[in-house]
């Protein structure tokens, strides 16, 4: 690390201890150590670089990290940017260099709608996905950095999950969910978290989702995790009552399946407004106003 990395590196690390109580301070600082970075990497094109002054694909990044951490997305784009001409010195920082990106795209998408929405959602997974992908390299040393890559995936993926378009993320899902595994996280409750996100995917695409609900009940019970079992029992029961049978089917229990089903976030109220109309008109004896 040349001289003016060490001592750049070392504001950097003040922004965090400013932040939360300073927030004005932690961005001037910032940009600061920004613009002396880019001032730095001027004069090296310019070849009026003196001895001590060399600029890393490592010091470019901790500003994007910063930065983004901030909320500061202009200082946290222009970062990114040059950074595409660098190369990273190690496995670990490009891990962190392609959660930055997705970080951003994540930021610049917000407020799309439809198609565009769905794009934009799939840059951020396609990048986490990369990510995810060498991490799991080098488990040993990156099992962090896998969990850091399921984080932000999920920071982008959860508003398609939301709106009901969660189909689209169940090949993604798989990947995440085995990665967590062949870490062996440790997070237990997180694990079945996924597992129900993974089992909503599936249902949605028309695959079973038995063996992952089990896999979410198996460790449910091998850790004792009570807090869970509501959860996971709502969309057991929400799975199973997406096709009614035989008695199964009479009006009562198929509203019943409705109001768990939007619960759990399998669907979308709408689109169960007609079972939970009519159950409410059996079980209170009277028309809801407003009701067609």
């Amino acid at each position: 690390m040349s001289t003016l990395e060490a001592r750049l590196s070392a504001q950097l690390d003040s922004i965090q201890h400013l932040k939360d109580k300073q927030m004005p301070q932690a961005l001037s600082v910032l940009r600061g150590v920004f613009q002396s970075v880019v001032d730095a990497t001027e004069r090296d094109v310019a070849g009026v670089l003196s001895g001590g002054e060399e600029v890393s694909f490592d010091l470019y990044l901790y500003c994007a990290e910063a930065a983004a951490n901030l909320g500061e997305w202009t200082v946290a784009k222009e970062a990114l940017q040059r950074l595409a001409c660098m190369h990273p010195t190690t496995p670990a920082l490009k891990v962190r260099y392609l959660l930055c990106q997705a970080m951003l795209a994540d930021k610049e998408g917000q407020g799309e709608i439809g198609d565009a929405l769905v794009d934009r959602v799939q840059t951020a997974v396609a990048k986490c996905l990369k990510a995810l992908d060498i991490a799991l390299r080098d488990k040993a040393r990156m099992a962090h950095l896998v969990v850091a890559a399921t984080d932000q995936y999920w920071n982008a993926a959860r508003v398609l999950y939301a709106q009901g378009s969660v189909g689209v993320l169940c090949p993604s899902l798989q990947k995440v969910t085995a990665a967590l595994e062949t870490v062996n996280h440790r997070d237990w409750p997180a694990r079945v978290e996924w597992l129900i996100r993974l089992a909503v995917a599936e249902s949605a695409t028309g695959r079973d989702p038995k063996p992952t609900v089990l896999a979410a009940v198996a460790i449910c019970d091998k850790y004792q995790l009570d807090r869970l079992r509501s959860p996971l029992k709502r969309v057991q029961f929400a799975l199973k009552m997406e096709n009614p049978k035989g008695a199964a089917g009479g009006l009562t229990t198929k509203a019943l399946a409705a109001c768990q089903s939007v619960y759990s976030g399998l669907t979308d109220p709408k689109d169960q407004a007609a079972d939970l109309l009519a159950a409410y008109t059996e079980l209170a004896g009277c028309t809801l106003i407003g009701a067609a």
